[in-house]
């Protein structure tokens, strides 16, 4: 049993009664009981047979919630509205029992803000949840493990408003940084950075940079050492491009080692792989010799590195024809490109008898023009070229050789190229605009099958240098009732972040058809309320466009329109409701042949601004 009396200046709801909240285990419950004769005021059964471990009632921003943190990591917060508790959420934060606490952030005294309170969820993954335009937000704490936390006050430390966090075993004192959603640390090098990779084994950042004819540092921006190299670093005249391979320290951002390219050799792939039969992480670094009477590259090497004592120990080094723009592990082999040429080479480890560890060349396929992009899936090859859009190959190890099986011959000028899932492909073209492809592996015709459809088509508004797997977020834990719900808005594996030439960083994520049809009524209705600047519509402007064609946007939803819903005023949320519903029941009409179907939409529309506000949150949480 958990206890949890507010304050005496707290009012609970509307009113100004001091109560004490219990949490039972035996009929999993929430009981309100007044003070000090401790009379049954409400009774809340929780809608999980999982144990109540911390109860928490809080005012941020002028709203009134109750926090109940369970036994399995999962939190249910509550409004109150008298003495009752309204509109439970479930939210999954961790695997382990949650402890909670309220602090106020050193930021907030600093400016005097007393009323920004926080919540501390403690558990295997430690959590601040906070407000903004009363809204709830959540923010990853930098600590693997938090037990309990407590405020702690004391003159002597350098901040009079700090943490005691109980940390495997440790005493922790610290404080917690302006909150916010994503935390952005700025490491001036001195140099340009080309590509970017991370180092298991060692901890540490792997940088390609260069380092411009002209460029001069701004004041007080430190130059990264020279002074403890791999290999001779040759001095070089503020006319000449010079490019590096960095390690740097994953704490310090220290340079820790310099390997200088040769005389006109550009850093182009960085990559951090294993390879099969040897379990050790290589650094493999693709480049090219740019010389100024050629006009594409016609030698460039590949660069097999391994990271020792905290310096650079060059493996084996091949010679390729053409510049290698992109490297990819595979099947524990090499993928690279090579000009046109995709290029595979297995890996020799070293031996008893022999002790050299070297690339060996195993087949090729040449049928590009361009190629700029690799990615892989099984013994499927995804190829973005220039000017030949997305290419998928096979390749067949009994027989060493990879052979082209599907492509699409929309003639799109390719950025980036990404795996979205099975037999799905997403590409970004040099218009601004994304769009989606898939292998027909259903249809018995040759002719389709080698045919990639085009299943969605999308406007960004700007140019995607890169795709990557992963998300912004921890993946957590599946609710129970998400597994099998079409419904639910949660990330998928699939989820792909991408890095734009302006700096921007944004997630792709797949969904189920069918809370694509709930979350496009959605759109359309807060697209009639918020207008576009300049009165520029919002379909024309998603619509894919280029200088070869205009077709309008298909299969993409636009995740900062409908998170825009939440910055609404109240009277104009409720606008939004008021469009959902005549929207939805025109959606629902047409698919009046399909009752089921029908039925399912109506029950997962919102009809609310309370609900409408949920489905937007939780949308908002996938980033």
């Amino acid at each position: 049993m958990k206890l949890h009396a507010s304050t005496s200046t707290r009012s609970w709801g509307s009113s100004n009664q001091p109560v004490a909240l219990w949490g039972f285990w035996v009929d999993v419950s929430i009981n309100v009981l007044n003070l000090p004769d401790l009379s049954l005021l409400h009774k809340e059964t929780l809608s999980t047979e999982v144990l109540p471990r911390s109860l928490l009632c809080c005012c941020l921003e002028g709203v009134s919630y109750l926090l109940c943190g369970l036994g399995d990591g999962n939190l249910l917060v509550y409004s109150l509205d008298g003495h009752k508790l309204n509109a439970e959420k479930k939210l999954t934060i961790g695997s382990q029992p949650i402890t909670l606490a309220l602090f106020a952030s050193a930021a907030s005294v600093a400016r005097g803000a007393q009323s920004q309170q926080h919540v501390f969820v403690s558990c295997d993954r430690p959590t601040v949840i906070y407000t903004s335009n009363k809204k709830l937000l959540f923010s990853n704490v930098n600590l693997k493990e938090v037990q309990f936390v407590c405020q702690f006050n004391n003159r002597h430390l350098q901040h009079s408003n700090c943490l005691a966090l109980v940390c495997d075993g440790n005493l922790v004192l610290g404080t917690i940084d302006s909150i916010q959603k994503l935390h952005i640390r700025t490491i001036p090098l001195g140099e340009q950075p080309r590509r970017l990779a991370f180092h298991n084994e060692s901890q540490s950042y792997i940088v390609l940079t260069n380092r411009s004819p002209g460029y001069v540092n701004a004041p007080g921006t430190p130059v990264l050492r020279h002074h403890d190299s791999t290999n001779t670093i040759l001095e070089s005249s503020a006319d000449e491009e010079v490019h590096y391979l960095r390690l740097l320290s994953n704490h310090t951002f220290e340079c820790l080692n310099t390997f200088q390219l040769d005389a006109n050799e550009t850093g182009c792939a960085l990559l951090t792989t294993t390879f099969e039969g040897d379990e050790t992480e290589y650094i493999v670094v693709g480049t090219a010799y740019v010389l100024p009477e050629e006009h594409m590259p016609s030698r460039g090497r590949l660069l097999v590195f391994e990271a020792k004592d905290s310096r650079f120990v060059l493996i084996t080094e091949k010679d390729i024809k053409g510049a290698c723009y992109c490297l990819n592990s595979f099947n524990g082999k090499l993928l690279s490109i090579a000009n046109a040429k995709i290029q595979l080479w297995k890996w020799h480890p070293s031996s008893e008898q022999d002790g050299n560890r070297c690339l060996e060349y195993e087949c090729h396929h040449h049928g590009q023009i361009l190629s700029l992009s690799l990615s892989s899936r099984g013994d499927l090859i995804i190829v973005g070229d220039l000017m030949r859009s997305l290419t998928v190959l096979l390749y067949k190890p009994e027989l060493g050789t990879m052979e082209e099986i599907a492509h699409d011959f929309n003639p799109n000028w390719i950025s980036a190229s990404e795996v979205l899932g099975e037999d799905v492909y997403i590409g970004a073209e040099s218009s601004s605009n994304l769009y989606t492809v898939a292998q027909n592996t259903d249809t018995t015709n040759e002719e389709e099958q080698r045919r990639l459809a085009t299943l969605g088509q999308f406007h960004l508004g700007d140019f995607v240098n890169r795709f990557h797997k992963g998300s912004l977020v921890m993946r957590m834990t599946e609710q129970k009732e998400g597994v099998t719900n079409p419904f639910a808005i949660q990330l998928s594996p699939h989820s792909l972040i991408y890095g734009c030439i302006s700096g921007a960083i944004g997630i792709i994520n797949p969904i189920t058809e069918q809370l694509y049809e709930v979350l496009a009524i959605i759109e359309a209705a807060i697209a009639k309320v918020i207008q576009g600047v300049g009165g520029l519509q919002f379909q024309k402007w998603r619509d894919f466009h280029n200088e070869r064609k205009s077709v309008a946007r298909k299969n993409f939803l636009d995740g900062d329109l409908i998170e825009a819903f939440l910055d609404l005023p109240k009277d104009k949320m409720q606008e939004v409701v008021n469009h959902l519903k005549i929207d939805a029941k025109d959606s629902i009409d047409t698919v009046a042949a399909a009752p089921t179907a029908a039925a399912q939409l109506a029950a997962n529309i919102p009809q609310t601004v309370d609900e409408l506000i949920k489905r937007v949150e939780e949308l908002a949480r996938l980033h």
